[in-house]
């Protein structure tokens, strides 16, 4: 264990020295020896029109294409590799995103994140991580603090918009096929080709099997953690003199068991509940103990249209989209061998949105927009199902079925708008609001019936709500030089509240408000040589949502308030001719300053399994006054750095490409007791293109999590002597890829 993190250790340092201890004596040489231009200039469209990354006054990371290839970031779980500040959790089909401490922890559906995902444009009310495969993408944005008064739903933490290719009117075909270890296959494809003049197609897909699981199922002795992945997206796109309208279609399938199932280590050894007790066995990190299979399937599907168009004093832009999903989840909610409980979780999801933008044309005195948006969605439950020994027990031992429904559906509308004056030629002031009005309601019964025989429905409980909120936002930025740029700003984000569905509670969760002061700084050196962008931040945050467990159900309550300090530096330099660095750091300060409703489980002091379960918990939870608490799943710092090395040569094109992620460790609950210990993440890969006529082909070999770090992706607090469990991220992967294009 020494040795492991002694080796780590010196990973971790010398390629932080490497990234951060480079006088400007050395750029000036790399300079002189380099015929190059520097970087290449990244646009984005952070503020809904195109421009430089070094223009835009916002926290922003944005990565292209390249980059997410050479350093084979094929999911946007694995983002938080190269992005600061953002980890990526994900478990029972969901994503959930934690951007500079801002997150929410829940995975029930009707649970939006407090971090908006966006797929061109789009708005997602829940994030299957099947949707997030990084396939045919053009680049992905990051923004960073509160959203509102550019984007349609509003964010109280910041957003991931993914971006893909546009078709061409050129033929193109590419992809790649590719076999890895745990008998992984991996396909992608591309193609784009003109229908006519101004109209093109473009369809994708994408295929994953994984053959051999991460570890065992010591119960039955099947694989454990396998993945089974579907899924294509197509598009058509018309371009006219003065109007473009694009129409796109996706469709993504998975089934897989990467549920939270695994014993928590280190952690209180987990205990049976019933009869004749007894410790669980410590198993291998990768294997689980459940007499239920896990089980997490989605199916999910969606349409949308955007047609923009030019007017002789702005672009007027209309999105609008559907989407559907459908989840099933299997859970082995007593961890163990014995058939105590088990949820079967029928999730469904359906959102229709709509969002109308007029932005001002380039060129305009002040640049400005307004915008509305629309959002009409409904989650639930269709049921959650339980059963086992504890359903039976209230039956006398009779088998019986325990049916919890509940239903959330959102109606929200807003109205927001941004402008930008130019003051003077380097000083620009921006001013922006947004007024939302959120409508939800709910509803949910509990049916109780024996096995085989008809349910006997429960009363309906219905519940419903209004939220009202203005946010704003206002920056100011002033360019120094051609290179320099420093900004500050002020802004309110904001969360809408949510019903619980698991079980439904008539009285909905409130909303998160996020007050965020940050100073920056953009600058680009050394002939371009050098770009290196900063912020220092300070968010209050009030009424987090928080997810607790309560037995097999979960309930979002609110945490008072929280606060934030933070940093982050963020860069890329052209070190010499093909030879680019990459790095990112964050650090974080986060406390609970008023939060007196969580609670904590109980240590089981019983060792004698003859007087009752020994091991795990007791059972129910004791209240806790967690204020003073670390944030959950915050952890304190936060580094990445990459080296990418390219070089033609007479034999073929190699590019070599290596990226180490650190992650500090931190809290997974309110009191603090779990703590995912720091782990960092080394990944390289190496790839060949043929030389001359033969370059449309290339060879690619990658490995993941080199040095085999133990590291957990979710967590669930439970009381009984089950204990908590936990979900294991990705062992040591790799594998070997062929690629073409036409």
């Amino acid at each position: 264990m020494r040795a492991t993190l002694g080796i780590r250790r010196r990973i971790a340092l010398s390629l932080a020295g490497a990234a951060l201890v480079m006088p400007a004596a050395g750029w000036a040489q790399a300079a002189a020896a380099d015929d190059g231009e520097g970087l290449q200039e990244i646009v984005v469209t952070a503020q809904k029109r195109s421009q430089n990354l070094q223009d835009v006054p916002v926290a922003v990371s944005a990565v292209d294409s390249s980059t997410l290839a050479s350093a084979n970031v094929t999911s946007a779980n694995d983002l938080g590799r190269i992005v600061p500040s953002l980890t990526i959790f994900a478990t029972s089909g969901s994503v959930q995103p934690f951007l500079r401490g801002i997150g929410n922890p829940g995975s029930l559906v009707g649970n939006e994140a407090s971090n908006a995902v966006y797929i061109d444009g789009v708005y997602l009310v829940r994030v299957p991580s099947t949707l997030l495969q990084l396939n045919s993408i053009a680049r992905v944005e990051v923004l960073k603090g509160p959203q509102g008064t550019l984007f349609g739903r509003n964010a109280s933490g910041g957003l991931i918009h993914v971006i893909t290719r546009d078709p061409s009117e050129t033929p193109t075909a590419e992809g790649s096929i590719g076999y890895g270890n745990y008998q992984t296959t991996r396909a992608s494809f591309y193609a784009s080709a003109g229908l006519a003049e101004g109209l093109a197609f473009d369809v994708t897909g994408l295929l994953i099997d994984q053959g051999d699981g991460w570890g065992k199922n010591v119960v039955d002795g099947r694989d454990w953690g396998r993945e089974n992945t579907k899924a294509i997206r197509a598009k058509l796109r018309w371009k006219g003199e003065n109007t473009t309208v694009t129409l796109t279609g996706d469709y993504n399938r998975s089934n897989n068991d990467f549920i939270a199932q695994s014993q928590y280590l280190p952690g209180i050894q987990r205990g049976y509940d019933v009869p004749p007790f007894g410790l669980q066995p410590k198993l291998p990190f990768y294997d689980i103990e459940a007499n239920d299979t896990p089980v997490s399937r989605s199916r999910n599907w969606g349409l949308s249209g955007k047609i923009e168009q030019d007017l002789d004093f702005a672009t007027l832009t209309s999105i609008t989209a559907y989407r559907r999903d459908k989840s099933y989840i299997v859970f082995d909610s007593d961890f163990g061998r014995s058939n105590l409980l088990r949820a079967d979780l029928y999730g469904r999801v359906r959102q229709f949105s709509q969002e109308l933008q007029l932005a001002s044309q380039a060129g305009s005195s002040f640049d400005w927009l307004v915008g509305a948006f629309y959002l009409n969605s409904r989650s639930a439950y269709v049921p959650s199902r339980f059963t086992g020994l504890a359903i039976d027990s209230f039956t006398g031992g009779i088998p019986a079925v325990s049916d919890t429904y509940g239903r959330s559906s959102t109606k929200s509308a807003a109205a927001y708008g941004q402008a930008t004056f130019h003051l003077t030629d380097s000083l620009n002031l921006t001013v922006g609001g947004r007024y939302t009005q959120d409508k939800l309601s709910g509803a949910g019964r509990g049916d109780f019936y024996l096995a085989g025989t008809p349910a006997v429905p429960g009363p309906t409980v219905t519940g419903r709500e209004t939220f009202k909120k203005f946010t704003y936002k206002g920056s100011l930025d002033y360019r120094i030089n051609d290179n320099v740029m420093v900004y500050a700003s002020q802004s309110r984000g904001y969360k809408a509240g949510l019903f619980n569905t698991l079980p439904f509670l008539p009285t909905a969760a409130k909303p998160e408000i996020l007050d965020a002061s940050e100073v920056g700084f953009k600058s680009e050196l050394f002939d371009r040589r050098l770009r290196l962008n900063g912020a220092l931040f300070h968010y209050s945050f009030k009424n987090a949502q928080f997810q607790q467990f309560d037995g097999p159900t979960v309930i979002i309550i609110n945490a008072p308030k929280a606060r934030i300090n933070g940093a982050e530096l963020e860069g890329q330099a052209a070190l010499a001719d093909g030879l680019t660095l990459r790095f990112g750091g964050g650090w974080l300060d986060s406390k609970y300053t008023n939060f007196p409703n969580a609670q904590t489980p109980v240590p089981n002091l019983n060792t004698d399994p003859t007087a009752g379960p020994v091991g795990g918990y007791v059972n129910g939870f004791a209240p806790l006054d967690a204020s003073g608490n670390d944030m959950v799943r915050v952890p304190k710092w936060t580094f990445n750095v990459g080296l990418n090395y390219e070089v033609e040569t007479s034999a073929g094109k190699f590019n070599f490409d290596v990226n180490y992620a650190y992650n500090d460790g931190f809290a997974w609950d309110a009191d603090n007791a779990l703590r995912q210990s720091s782990y960092g993440l080394l990944d390289a890969q190496v790839k060949y293109t043929l030389p001359g006529n033969y370059d449309r082909f290339a060879i690619r070999a990658w490995a993941k999590n080199l040095t085999r770090e133990k590291y957990y992706v979710a967590q669930i607090q439970s009381d009984g002597a089950r204990g908590s469990s936990a979900m294991p991220g990705a062992p040591r992967t790799y594998g070997l890829d062929l690629l073409f294009s036409f």
